[in-house]
């Protein structure tokens, strides 16, 4: 067939290709011819306009396309290189769960840049090349924040970030305005530090204390400004100032220290008790609902009295105030 002008038709039919075989090719409307050999080695090296017309195109080894790639269906290869892909027009698909996008450093892409979703079946890890046994995983190696969440606007209405439940009720929400609601109990915390005031929302609201008591510290975190013990009495470091009525049902009030007093809109009306009184009155003491005249009331009379208000300071039988 060497150097021999054969129709098309005439070309016998060609199973196993052997390098000086011709194969028909048509290039710009003319029927041409290459060798196998050829097309085993470079597959097609055509001008720029020399339009390939077919309806698929198998390449036995590797394929170099230096133009523009247009109108493909589908596109079956085993490793696929080059400078720049251009513009797709159309999904970019793979077998579904069978190959990746690059490989574990060594032939990774660079940054990705995303329009809308982001779908993943499985882990997520930032800064780490495996995940561990968790959905997403971020490993920060330096100071920066490793997680940065930010909205736009300061204050409730703007949520930050809302951790549900398992019934995707809100476990935790996080607002504009620096604030935090968590949906249930919180639990195993050291140290709190709170800037703001702490507000209990509850209409019955309680601080439910450890075993032994609760103690409201001083800044320096030594001494107790208010102990409260489990079903015993409360200490105060210092005095106890009361803007309104104090109404208590206990049997009794203690108040101890060399400085202990009473004091009624910033005057001490009453003090420890005084001593060195003695109850050595004889006779009967005066009714305290006797009236008399100050004009006319008689010593006897006035000496009752005045043992009557003693008896009724004095330790066992009255207020206590003053005493032997």
């Amino acid at each position: 067939m060497a150097g021999a002008q054969v129709a098309v038709s005439a070309l016998p039919a060609v199973t196993v290709l052997a390098t000086a075989d011709i194969l028909p090719f048509v290039r710009s409307g003319v029927t041409d011819k290459i060798t196998a050999g050829n097309f085993r080695t470079q597959m097609f090296a055509f001008a720029a306009s020399d339009p390939i017309n077919t309806g698929s195109i198998t390449a036995i080894g590797n394929s170099t396309i230096t133009g523009t790639l247009s109108g493909i269906t589908t596109l079956t290869c085993t490793t696929l290189a080059a400078g720049s892909f251009g513009t797709l027009t159309s999904d970019l698909l793979f077998t579904d769960a069978t190959y990746d996008i690059g490989k574990t450093g060594a032939t990774r892409p660079r940054d990705g840049f995303f329009s809308r979703n982001l779908a993943i079946g499985g882990r997520a890890g930032f800064g780490t090349a495996v995940p561990a046994a968790r959905q997403v995983e971020i490993q920060q190696q330096g100071t920066a924040a490793a997680l940065w969440v930010q909205t736009a606007g300061t204050d409730a209405t703007y949520t930050i970030a809302s951790f549900r439940t398992g019934s995707n009720a809100p476990a935790l929400e996080i607002f504009g305005d620096s604030s935090s609601v968590f949906g249930g109990a919180v639990s195993g915390i050291t140290t709190l530090s709170l800037a703001g005031p702490i507000t209990l929302t509850t209409a019955v609201s309680r601080i439910i204390p450890g075993a032994t008591s609760l103690s409201l510290r001083n800044n320096g975190n030594n001494q107790d400004n208010l102990l409260i013990p489990d079903n015993a009495a409360s200490t105060f470091r210092n005095g106890l100032n009361v803007g309104g009525t104090i109404t208590s049902t206990l049997s009794g009030f203690n108040s101890s220290g060399s400085g202990a007093g009473y004091s009624v809109a910033g005057t001490q009306v009453v003090v420890g008790r005084i001593t060195g009184f003695t109850n050595v009155w004889t006779g009967a003491a005066a009714n305290a609902a006797t009236g008399y005249d100050a004009s006319t009331i008689t010593l006897a009379q006035l000496a009752a009295r005045v043992r009557a208000i003693q008896e009724a300071l004095t330790t066992s039988t009255g207020h206590g105030l003053i005493g032997v």
